[in-house]
């Protein structure tokens, strides 16, 4: 639960993000707002995590 908490802290400190919500099963993570990919997936990679492609 605690990776789920601090992936979604980090996409809704990307300016532009209005709302995250990850599903770690899935693999997933629906956002709502006006954000490149890149720049999401940055957030995620900067706070520790991977992306799976």
């Amino acid at each position: 639960m605690h990776c789920k908490m601090s992936v979604e802290k980090a996409l809704k400190n990307v300016e532009g993000v209005e709302s995250a919500s990850v599903d770690l099963l899935r693999k997933e993570a629906i956002i709502t707002g006006s954000v490149a990919r890149g720049i999401l997936i940055k957030a995620v990679e900067d706070a520790g995590y991977s992306v799976p492609a």
